[in-house]
């Protein structure tokens, strides 16, 4: 199992999750990138977050090199950190 860490503008979300399923992603996860404060009580104005962290897992490393190349044609600016997981 392979794991591809990044992250990128959370506008850009669904057209990264798109391709990285048409890759071969078994999962795919999404988490804030730039938010210090979660859930306060006192904060009346909810604003959305403009980066996200992406993490896609692969079975196997010609899926998880695909998804990379992939990523980097399409985004040049981001930098997918790639992590076997399994020896599987």
């Amino acid at each position: 199992m392979y794991k591809l860490s990044f992250e990128l503008e959370t506008e850009l979300f669904l057209r990264i999750e798109k391709v990285l399923l048409s890759a071969g992603a078994s999962s795919i996860t999404q988490t804030d990138g730039d938010c210090d404060v979660f859930d306060e009580p006192a904060v009346r104005e909810t604003s959305s977050w403009s980066r996200c962290r992406m993490v896609a897992l692969f079975n196997t490393e010609a899926e998880s090199n695909f998804a990379r190349s992939q990523l980097r044609e399409i985004l040049a600016s981001v930098s997918p950190k790639q992590d076997k997981l399994t020896d599987s």
